[in-house]
């Protein structure tokens, strides 16, 4: 659900850019979807962090932790790049790499609700 909650701003961030709005309009839309993704985001990543230390032996924890924090940071330039290269192809159409970013980011979350559940099952069984 809160990977959902990261996804469904792309949404109106896409129609606000698609629609025949004014430009302050269109802004607050973004803005306002954005607020909304940093929340789910947050929130997101808190819980992830308590399940990774959840499920880490004690004496991995912080190697675990190191590792997982540099695959974030290192994905956050690789996204900005991906971003970079689109949005030189698709300037005339901006709106459509929201909706591209939607589409994958839905058949992520569906993805990483039965990853997730999987996982959930096996942590309450151990």
């Amino acid at each position: 659900m809160l990977i959902f909650g990261c996804t469904a701003p792309l949404l109106p961030m896409g129609l606000a850019l698609r629609l025949p709005i004014d430009s302050m309009t269109a802004y607050f839309f973004i803005a306002g979807s954005c607020v909304v993704f940093m929340i789910f985001s947050t929130i997101f990543n808190m819980e992830m962090i308590t399940y990774v230390q959840k499920i880490t032996p004690a004496t991995l924890t912080g190697k675990v932790m190191a590792l997982l924090m540099c695959l974030v940071m290192c994905g956050n330039p690789i996204g900005q790049a991906i971003y970079g290269v689109l949005f030189e192809g698709l300037s005339a159409n901006v709106d459509w790499i929201y909706f591209g970013a939607f589409t994958v980011c839905l058949g992520l979350c569906m993805v990483s609700h039965i990853v997730f559940r999987q996982l959930n099952d096996e942590v309450i069984t151990s």
